[in-house]
């Protein structure tokens, strides 16, 4: 019995599809949603329903001066033996670099409902996030008191006399003739600056600290699922699977570039290569190409031309990593 395969339509196609298709819902959640500008924030993404999940990536934050973003991880929570059915969520750092009362905005995934044969784009809702500023910069301005009194004329001074009258009344008497600046609580207030400097230091490392920590899991994280593609990639050479290898083989590619350009997982299309690469990307190019044509045709290659593009992109894999 055959099959008729019919291509995705082009009108109406929303420039974030992915190549989903199914049945989906789209959640956000964010924590903390107060903290200090600088502090990391854990986004999370859930893409439920049912549908092809290998082409589910996750939903890109719109670009913006206020975020600092970097790649995120996927887990996927089958529903099914299939596969079909679940929930994948999408793990993503997102740093606020601006202090006030921010939004994260709403998100948007698109995908393919092939009951009504159209395309649904769902968003998630906007995350109010509390962000504090990093450092105290208010100064206090101190403004002189005024004083008040009698104009003196010229004439009054040339009639006043040389000298001072003889103070009859006591004046005010101290305990102590120590200087000011021996005093216990001057000395206590000249190292409040040192003070409020070493804080300052010790706030700035610690945010680097987080920083580079954050860096050093997102590329952690990159790097076990390019592993797990790569095993995958080995699993379905074995059985001779096309749409399971080339399915694996785009993921790898994918999810290491992102890491490289900090950027996520579906914003990794042929274009970006193209663009980034300098229109240098035959071999990218042709791996995405055959690859839609296999997962999506059933298009079979024999064991020797997998061998060839498992060599293509795992010596690819290796000059990204040694550059």
């Amino acid at each position: 019995e055959s099959v008729k395969v019919l291509p995705l339509p082009a009108a109406g196609r929303p420039a974030d599809f992915s190549g989903a298709v199914g049945e989906f819902e789209v959640s956000s959640e964010a924590a903390p949603t107060q903290l200090t500008a600088g502090d990391p924030i854990t986004l999370r993404l859930k893409v439920s329903g049912q549908g092809n999940f290998d082409r589910v990536y996750a939903p890109a934050l719109p670009a913006s001066s206020d975020w600092k973003t970097y790649p995120p991880s996927a887990q996927f929570a089958p529903e099914d033996s299939a596969g079909y059915g679940g929930t994948k969520t999408f793990e993503e750092a997102v740093i606020p670099l601006k202090a006030g009362q921010e939004k994260i905005p709403a998100i948007a995934f698109s995908y393919f409902d092939p009951n009504t044969r159209r395309y649904v784009t769902r968003t998630t809702t906007p995350i109010a996030i509390a962000v504090a500023p990093g450092s105290d910069n208010s100064s206090v301005a101190a403004s002189p008191a005024g004083s008040t009194g009698s104009a003196t004329s010229p004439s009054a001074h040339m009639s006043a006399p040389e000298l001072a009258p003889n103070q009859v009344e006591a004046g005010s008497f101290v305990s102590s003739l120590q200087p000011v600046l021996f005093k216990p609580w001057f000395v206590a207030v000249q190292g409040v600056p040192w003070t409020a400097l070493v804080a300052g230091l010790f706030i700035q490392r610690r945010r680097q600290r987080l920083a580079q920590d954050l860096v050093r899991t997102r590329n952690r994280a990159a790097q076990a699922v390019v592993r797990e593609q790569l095993a995958a990639m080995d699993q379905a050479l074995a059985t001779n699977s096309a749409p399971e290898f080339f399915t694996a083989a785009r993921q790898a590619v994918q999810v290491e570039l992102a890491r490289r350009w900090q950027l996520s997982v579906s914003q990794v299309t042929v274009a970006e290569i193209n663009r980034r690469l300098n229109g240098d990307a035959g071999d990218l190019r042709t791996l995405f190409t055959v690859a839609d044509d296999v997962v999506y045709s059933g298009r079979s290659l024999s064991p020797a031309e997998l061998q060839q593009w498992k060599e293509t992109v795992t010596q690819q894999l290796k000059q990204w990593e040694v550059s």
